[in-house]
């Protein structure tokens, strides 16, 4: 595979957030309508455009949740399961795609040796304990065919959070790998989401999971977007 054409954007910056402790909540409803999700899926798109998609790959898309990009695939003529643990998201995306197969499930639940690419959005961001993030690696890794690929996006806080016009980082309690945080997006109409939980890995510490789970990163850049999000595409490494 080519590699791709990297991209120039400018590091995250950090700065200091006040430490408080917000109540948690789900996913917001209005989620797949916010401006700001619609450009960071639009960064994210650019990126698998770039890629050369075979007809009838086998791709996983984990945590799909209401199916974007599993539509996307689908339109790339892909073979697509769409996998998620939230059943009120799968609902959604069923009744949006129902040409596509999706179900409820975790990453223990996955069949081994199954898939040419595991597509990962903003989904690791969710997991909260270290040996929790390694040993779903260790799952990608296992329910991919021989030389398949992986590719994730999430954001990288480094050393401190970030927050900007489009989101609100708030930690609960110090800063550290795997510490939790609440965050809140910005509304089409200027105000915030209500927060929900989210967990801190850098993309250093991504890319140390990878390797451990015996992936070879290929590629890890930022994306094209103000916030500092930024995509991995890794190989299934032989034992």
């Amino acid at each position: 595979m080519s590699a791709w054409t990297k991209l120039a954007v400018a590091a995250p910056r950090i700065g200091r957030a006040e430490r408080v402790v917000l109540p948690t909540s789900s996913i917001p409803d209005n989620y797949d309508r916010l401006d700001v999700i619609r450009d960071l899926r639009k960064a994210v798109e650019e990126e698998l455009n770039r890629m050369p998609l075979r007809d009838g790959w086998q791709i996983l898309d984990f945590g799909c949740g209401s199916g974007y990009f599993s539509s996307h695939f689908h339109q790339r003529r892909c073979d697509v399961l769409g996998l998620d643990i939230d059943s009120r998201l799968i609902q959604k995306a069923r009744i949006l795609y129902p040409f596509i197969t999706f179900e409820i499930g975790d990453a223990a639940s996955l069949s081994s040796g199954s898939y040419d690419l595991v597509f990962i959005n903003m989904v690791i961001c969710n997991m909260g304990r270290h040996h929790y993030v390694a040993e779903a690696f260790r799952h990608f890794w296992r329910c991919l065919k021989p030389e398949g690929m992986l590719f994730m996006t999430s954001i990288d806080l480094c050393n401190e959070i970030v927050s900007n016009a489009n989101v609100i980082h708030s930690l609960v309690g110090e800063y550290y790998e795997g510490a939790p945080m609440m965050v809140q997006l910005r509304e089409n109409d200027g105000t915030y989401t209500q927060p929900w939980r989210n967990y801190i890995w850098t993309k250093d510490q991504i890319e140390r999971f990878l390797s451990a789970a015996r992936f070879a990163v290929l590629q890890s850049e930022y994306l094209n977007s103000a916030d500092p999000y930024y995509y991995c595409l890794a190989e299934k490494r032989r034992r």
